[in-house]
């Protein structure tokens, strides 16, 4: 198993977070919201670490079954506490 390539899928995951959550913080900053701070913080969070992740590594060639199997149960395993971050920050 190529792990370097688990971290690049998703990290390409991560940043996908990251955009939804900024869009999230935009939202909550027009309507007055005071939890839009929670979201900016965990938006950035979530863009670096994706980036770092994604730079860091290269995908030279398709993911095997096995592969796409570790690609999900990560993805949701990141999404799941990068999600659980604005709640945590407010």
């Amino acid at each position: 198993m190529r792990y370097a390539h688990l971290v690049h899928v998703v990290g390409i995951i991560l940043i996908a977070l990251a955009v939804a959550l900024g869009f999230t913080a935009l939202v909550a900053w027009y309507l007055g919201d005071g939890d839009a701070p929670a979201f900016v913080i965990t938006a950035l969070a979530g863009a670096v670490i994706g980036w770092v992740a994604y730079w860091r590594t290269q995908l030279t060639r398709d993911l095997s079954v096995r592969e796409g199997y570790a690609v999900v149960t990560l993805a949701w395993l990141g999404v799941g506490l990068l999600g659980a971050l604005p709640y945590l920050l407010t």
